[in-house]
């Protein structure tokens, strides 16, 4: 009993609430998930406008699909996948924080570029765009890595 009734003793000066850590992992995972539901959002209507032009059949390669909705599809699918997939698991363990935003930024940017290298049919933005969604990748991975899954700020004592 004389545990219980001297235990707020040690509770004072503790601070209760979420620590800076924590706030900043939230804004950037807040920030994270918006831009991956932009992205879902888009590929889900890539695929609806796909299967209205097929009445529905799972053909892609079509050629009654427009090339902007071919093109924006297979990107999704193909090349931003991978990197979704990774911000996702990173995000699901708690390390996203500013690089991993900073990263995002600039596969949001890549990714704006393969598309516009695609429909250009300009080999060389593909393949140098390619090339950083492959380096952006790995260094959010990396990143994953390198994080050791714990907030620095502890709000217990």
């Amino acid at each position: 009993m004389h545990q219980i009734d001297n235990f707020g003793e040690h509770l004072e000066g503790m601070v209760i609430g979420t620590s800076r850590a924590e706030d900043l992992f939230k804004k950037c995972a807040s920030i994270a998930v918006v831009v991956l539901f932009v992205f879902m959002l888009a590929h889900q209507v890539m695929k609806l406008l796909r299967f209205k032009q097929t009445d529905w059949q799972p053909n892609m390669n079509l050629y009654k699909i427009p090339d902007g909705i071919k093109t924006l599809s297979n990107m999704m699918e193909k090349e931003l996948a991978p990197t979704f997939m990774v911000i996702t698991f990173l995000i699901s363990v708690g390390s996203f924080y500013g690089f991993a935003t900073i990263c995002l930024a600039c596969v949001v940017l890549t990714s704006a570029i393969l598309f516009f290298g695609y429909f250009k049919v300009n080999n060389e933005m593909v393949k140098c765009s390619r090339i950083l969604l492959v380096i952006f990748t790995l260094l959010l991975f990396i990143s994953l890595l390198a994080d050791d899954h714990v907030f620095n700020e502890q709000t217990l004592p």
